[in-house]
């Protein structure tokens, strides 16, 4: 497997093509924990692939579940880092869509492999990040993985309506 960041356990790779349609599947089943609530197609997620990936503005690294486990260098979820601002900031989202592969430290793994990634090779000096306030698990990995929350947003208006709050949330990563 071509990984950009690995342990011994889990790896971080490149997404390509062929991994549209287990992203779709992976959103979809967690799409409750995004302000962006309907569902994705294989046809839209193929279309981004082309127009944000392939040219650079989007990097999504598919997280990984390696050898000596019983799902050997299974795909289980994705990072997704928004395109970067003039300052060497940008926004992540992380998400493990597959359910035998929560709760065993994946996540905040994947966090902080994600931030060596996002400056040591894509010269970050900040990554943000927004979550709903209800979503522990999430800002708890976040927080161990070193993120500080920053702000809070309240009445944010879902897709399907429903207004929840969001934290901010950020690491500098020139530290």
């Amino acid at each position: 497997m071509n990984y950009v960041e690995q342990n011994d356990k889990f790896g971080l790779r490149p997404m390509t093509y062929e991994d549209c349609a287990d992203v779709v599947k992976w959103r979809n089943s967690v799409s409750r924990f995004y302000v962006y609530r309907d569902p994705l197609t294989l046809k839209g997620e193929q279309e981004y692939y082309r127009t944000k990936i392939e040219t650079g503005l989007i990097t999504i690294l598919i997280i990984c579940i390696k050898k000596d486990s019983p799902d050997a260098d299974k795909s289980v979820g994705c990072v997704v880092i928004e395109s970067p601002d003039d300052t060497g900031t940008a926004e992540y989202g992380l998400f493990i869509g597959e359910d035998g592969a929560r709760g065993m430290g994946l996540g905040r793994w994947a966090i902080r492999a994600m931030q060596d990634y996002a400056r040591d090779v894509m010269g970050l000096k900040k990554i943000t990040c927004r979550i709903f306030t209800d979503n522990y698990a999430s800002w708890k990995s976040n927080e161990h993985a070193g993120f500080v929350r920053t702000g809070e947003i309240i009445d944010v208006t879902c897709s399907d309506g429903e207004a929840k709050q969001m934290y901010i949330y950020e690491v500098d990563l020139t530290t």
